[in-house]
This record gives C-alpha cells, structure tokens and sequence, in this order.
C-alpha cells in the first residue's frame, strides 16, 4: 500500500547509509568483521536520520540490529532488507511510484545470486501495472548492477544503486535503454538529484532523454552549502 498524502519530492536513501556497514572499519575489508561502532553513535545516526524526513531507505539487517540494541530504534522511512527483495509503492505528484530494496548478496556491497536476480525481476514486474514508474534500489556494486542491466530492460526504469565501485549522475546504456542507472558518490559526498520534465503514465515505456524528459546530477555537500542548527545540534560542529 502507499501513502495518503501526495510527495512532491522523494527523499531516498540506498544502501549501506550507517557505520556499520563500512567495509574498511566493520565489514569485509576489516581485520575484525564482528567489530561495531560505539552505541553513542547509534543514538547520534538515529537522531540526524530522523531529521532527514527519508520517505525510504534502504537499512542493512546489520545496522538495523546496531540502532536497535543501541538507539531503541531504527530511523523513520527506513525498512531493514534481508534475503528476499522488498516492494513498495509512494504516492507522488507524477502518481504512484513503485520501488524494489534489493537483497544483499552473498558479499556485502557485490553481485547478488541468479536465485535473487529472479526474485527481484518478479518484484518488480508486480509493480508495473500498479505504478507510473519502477524503481530499483540496489546494493550490488558496480559489477553486479551492470550484470543486471538486461534482466532490468523491461521491467525497470530506474537503478539506483549502491555498494562497491564508481558514483555518477546518470548513465543510459546502449543496450538497456529503458533503464537510467544512478550510483551515488563515495562517504557521502554528495546527493544524486533526478528531476522528471515529463509525467509517467502506467503502461507507458519512459524515454530517457537527457534535458529533455529528465535531469540527473550529483549536489556536492560542500563548504559552500549553509549549516542545519537542528542538525549541528545532533552532530556538533565539523572539525
């Protein structure tokens, strides 16, 4: 089911967010895989997440046990992602949206299993008759969401992804080219922006046409962007 309200932006938030799920301090890349963040910094993340108004977020099983035993809770609009993909559908101002939060694969941050490629293609083709656009939201890295591009055509519009490897705006490949796929920067340095000049009908293949049906850009969170006194007040002041 999808809101009441009408959202005339979504706010999303893909994968691998929190702290435990940095592969160089706490994950595959670490000395210690069972190590975790303090608990003050679950209750910081679950304060300034809560600030962020994300309409959805993708939340590791790992992170979502984390801010629980610590923080009591896990931020609002985030939904914790296990093995099997989960679908959901937001009711914007361009209509009802449908999103799929991709499994994690076999390693964190990688490509996926052909079992989980399967259910997450049958997920989002439950999704196509009831939304104007199709959305995935992937942790599979670079390599595991190129693969799946051309199981994609055809059932998704949109890839945004996550996990290991490159960040850019936007790409259109040759090959799939009823699928945008987006991939955000590194630690978070900037927010992937997607802007629709044309509304999506049901039914209706979307044209992916840079400036002309659709903008697609990367907003670099930099010393030039003013402070949130509310979030300063969370966080502290920066170094």
């Amino acid at each position: 089911m999808y809101r009441d309200r009408f959202i005339p932006r979504l706010i999303i938030a893909g994968p691998y967010e929190f702290l435990p799920d940095n592969p160089f301090l706490y994950g595959i890349h670490a000395g210690n895989r069972k190590a975790l963040p303090p608990a003050e910094s679950a209750r910081v993340a679950l304060a300034a997440y809560n600030l962020l108004n994300v309409d959805l977020g993708w939340l590791s099983k790992k992170s979502a046990e984390w801010l629980r035993r610590n923080a009591g809770d896990i931020p609002r609009g985030f939904v914790e992602v296990g093995s099997e993909p989960i679908t959901r559908l937001l009711n914007s101002l361009a209509g009802p949206v449908g999103f799929v939060l991709f499994p994690e694969g076999p390693e964190p941050g990688r490509s996926p299993t052909p079992k989980q490629v399967a259910a997450v293609v049958a997920a989002g083709k439950s999704l196509k008759e009831q939304a104007v656009m199709v959305v995935g939201i992937s942790p599979w890295g670079y390599v595991g969401e190129r693969d799946f591009l051309p199981a994609a055509q055809g059932v998704f519009d949109c890839i945004l992804g996550g996990g290991e490897g490159v960040g850019f705006p936007s790409a259109v490949p040759q090959k799939t080219p009823g699928v945008l796929w987006i991939r955000p920067d590194a630690s978070g340095r900037a927010v992937n922006m997607l802007e629709l000049f044309a509304k999506p009908q049901i039914g209706q293949k979307i044209e992916w046409i840079e400036r002309t049906t659709f903008s697609a850009g990367m907003e670099f969170l930099g010393n030039n962007r003013p402070s949130d006194p509310a979030m300063l007040r969370v966080v502290g002041s920066p170094p």
